[in-house]
């Protein structure tokens, strides 16, 4: 409506001058000009230079009327020179007065300008006035007419003002006034509104709109007394502003010749009309008016539903800068629901807040961020942690104008949090929850820095972990991996790394530490593990380390030392160890089990008399002794509630039983002392026959010492009483070695044992 205010009054201004003969000053005209709203300009058309301008040009360009008066308009227009000295000739010569610029304000902003530009006759003097018309403001406008019949219309009030001007000097007079007549009927009847002339409410003139507006004939409308073109109630109102001579507009109902209604909004001005004042009305027509605006809402409101509904948050912010144009806070000036449930902030605690008010200890990356996107225009996406929100949130952001910026935003914590968890799985050990290989390779390579220096690096092996592993399964192994991995992760400090780098081994990477330093650690780890031990079986471990001090020593041939170093260790002690855990796993076994304790002692003699029935030497005897003390060892890990059954044995149950043999071959094969002893532990269930196990070996096949056990081993078990039988007598059990000579037993050793050692 704004620009047909400034078109009304055009036409206003057109009657005024039309009507009246009587000649004017230039000083008139200044008053005129001074006193219109458009952009105005009087140009020296062989020059440029501007000679005159309005209020509203110096208000347009940002200069006073002083400046411009002061300046050329190749100063405003942004065309070449030759390109401007073209133009005005076209418009001197009334070749073209229409044109489309580029200006420049006083604040170097571009903007896009229609000119009309006409030849004026000023003082005898002949110069180009200008009417400028801003279309960055026209195409802002939400008229619902199409900008080229605007145009249109504003070229036809423009030629019409240039003709009313002409009046004012009499040379061209007539020529002028009837050039203005044709411009105005022009105008009166191209107008996109209906406009009628009237005297205290009667109708003297009106265009063609208003014909079709009311569906009257323009002879039935001239004489016609206007408030009948309004609906019965509103009369009295537009009577009541005719007398008051009121032209702000206002809305009424108007009524048609067929008595239909439609919405109507009057704008009236008062001008001179042959020697009167009169009023000039607009009719205009709000029926798509309203009906676009009903639109408008309806839109309006399904986009903020859609906006609302919206399942990621939306939020709009405007930044806040210091002094020197930095980042440092921003508001929040709109959000949707969805953005409320995502972040836990209510609108009604945050809208018209800073984030600083409202989240005091926001983190300033996201202040950064924000900042770089509404200082730059470039939209950004990135994955961000909120340490006051505790959530991780995917964020795009972009501005749509500078100094603000919109966010979309979406939780993905539970997203954040299954990648870290599968990241976390991908680099640590799932056993001892300690970092794996991969992690720490990774960390040698991160700590490898001068400042870390010296960068103690430290191998460590469990010994003897096969041995817990054979004599009481996986389960109590991997519970002393587990220790193992506590006394490490105990004794390091919080710049310490330690990792589980294998089945049996472990790495631990200590920055700014020496040697000595370290090994005072090491004591204390192995001091833990004594004092802590939980189970029946010794942990010790085999340490290796070395420093490194330079950027230039290889970390790999470090690696290396420290292995080295490590092996070295194991060999010096690791036998003793195992050693020492075999006899504990032994005394284990007979002091958990007193059957078994009278068992192998009986058993170890009765083999000793053997031997020594076959002229055995020292050793050979004393090794015999121990083969028989400890043949049964691979019992400790047999079930107790099969090891003490006091039925019969099922085949499954019976074929664990079987597997003593080979645990204990594994167990004492694990320790050099022990390890020719394996092999008699692991046959001394074959038989003579070949139908024993575990591998059926035959007569000589079996080895001595094996055979022995057996008859000892069978002897012993017949005789002592057990939960699942009762004791044999002497003569029992002598009956049924002899009875399975040459098939279970060597006949030999029955006949030694029975001959010789029990009589």
């Amino acid at each position: 409506m704004k620009h047909w205010s400034k078109l009304i009054f055009i036409v206003s201004c057109f009657f005024f001058l039309r009507i009246q003969t009587y000649a004017h000053t230039s000083e008139d005209v200044k008053t005129f000009l001074d006193q219109h709203n458009m952009v105005m300009l009087v140009i020296h058309p062989e020059n440029g230079s501007i000679v005159d301008a309005n209020q509203a040009a110096a208000s347009f360009y940002g200069y006073s009327i002083a400046e411009l008066t002061s300046m050329n308009i190749a100063d405003i227009n942004t065309l070449s020179l030759e390109e401007i000295a073209l133009e005005r000739e076209k418009a001197l010569n009334e070749e073209r007065n229409f044109f489309i610029f580029k200006h420049r304000l006083a604040n170097n902003t571009i903007r896009d300008v229609h000119v009309y530009s006409y030849p004026i006759l000023l003082n005898g003097e002949t110069y180009l006035s200008s009417v400028i018309i801003d279309q960055t403001q026209l195409t802002q406008t939400q008229n619902n007419f199409t900008l080229l019949i605007i145009l249109f219309v504003i070229f036809f009030s423009f030629t019409t003002l240039m003709g009313m001007l002409g009046l004012l000097f009499m040379k061209r007079k007539n020529t002028l006034l009837k050039e203005s007549e044709q411009r105005f009927k022009i105008l009166h009847n191209a107008s996109f509104s209906g406009i009628v002339i009237h005297d205290q409410g009667k109708i003297l003139d009106c265009n063609d709109k208003l014909c079709d507006m009311t569906g009257y004939h323009r002879d039935e409308l001239i004489g016609m007394d206007g408030l009948l073109l309004m609906a019965t109630e509103y009369r009295e109102l537009v009577k009541q502003k005719i007398v008051m001579n009121d032209e702000k507009p206002y809305e009424v109902i108007g009524l048609r010749k067929n008595n239909s209604v439609y919405p109507l909004k009057l704008e009236a001005k008062l001008i001179p009309y042959k020697g009167k004042t009169v009023r000039i009305t607009e009719f205009k027509d709000l029926t798509q008016e309203l009906e676009e605006e009903k639109q408008y809402k309806i839109i309006e409101m399904n986009h903020q539903k859609l906006v609302n509904e919206l399942p990621i948050g939306l939020v709009y912010h405007e930044l806040i800068v210091n002094d020197e144009g930095q980042p440092i806070d921003y508001r929040f000036l709109s959000m949707n629901d969805s953005y409320e449930k995502i972040t836990g902030l209510k609108k009604e605690d945050v809208l018209d807040k800073t984030v600083k008010e409202v989240i005091p200890n926001v983190e300033d990356t996201w202040i950064q961020r924000y900042g770089e996107v509404a200082l730059t225009g470039i939209s950004q996406r990135f994955e961000e942690y909120s340490q006051p929100l505790d959530k991780y949130f995917d964020v795009t952001a972009y501005s749509p104008q500078f100094g603000y910026f919109a966010v979309l935003v979406d939780d993905i914590t539970e997203k954040k949090q299954r990648e870290l968890a599968i990241t976390h799985v991908s680099k640590h050990d799932f056993l001892t929850g300690l970092p794996n290989r991969r992690y720490g390779d990774e960390q040698l390579h991160h700590l490898d820095t001068p400042t870390n220096y010296p960068l103690l690096v430290s191998i460590i092996d469990m010994d003897g972990l096969k041995l817990v592993n054979d004599a009481y399964g996986h389960h109590m192994g991997d519970l002393a991996i587990q220790m193992v991995a506590q006394a490490l992760k105990q004794h390091c400090r919080p710049q310490d790394f330690v990792a589980r780098i294998g089945g049996d081994e472990f790495l631990m990477l200590c920055p700014n530490t020496t040697l000595d330093e370290f090994s005072q650690t090491q004591e204390s780890i192995k001091t833990y593990l004594r004092h802590e031990q939980k189970y029946e079986f010794p942990i010790s471990l085999s340490f290796g380390s070395d420093i490194k001090v330079s950027l230039e020593e290889s970390m790999d041939k470090l690696l290396i030392k420290a292995e080295n170093d490590m092996y070295a260790h194991k060999v010096l002690h690791g036998q003793s160890s195992r050693n020492e855990a075999i006899m504990i796993l032994f005394n284990s076994l007979i002091e958990k089990y007193e059957d078994e304790r009278s068992h192998s002692h009986n058993v170890a003699s009765y083999c000793r008399q053997i031997g020594e029935h076959l002229l055995l030497s020292g050793d050979e005897l004393k090794e015999l002794e121990i083969a028989g003390m400890m043949h049964d060892i691979g019992k400790i890990t047999i079930p107790d509630s099969i090891l003490h059954k006091p039925d019969i044995l099922t085949s499954q149950e019976w074929d664990i039983m079987k597997r003593h043999t080979v645990n204990g071959y594994q167990i004492l094969k694990s320790a050099d002392k022990y390890s020719r002893l394996a092999e008699y532990a692991l046959t001394h269930h074959e038989r003579w026959d070949g139908k024993g196990y575990p591998n059926h070996l035959k007569g000589e096949e079996i080895p001595l010492y094996s055979r022995i056990i057996a008859v000892c081993d069978t002897y012993e078990a017949m005789t002592s009483k057990r939960v699942y039988k009762t004791a044999l007598s002497q003569e029992q059990a002598i009956s049924e070695l002899k009875r399975c000579a040459r098939t279970q037993f060597d006949p030999l050793i029955v006949d030694i044992f029975v001959e010789k050692v029990l009589k």
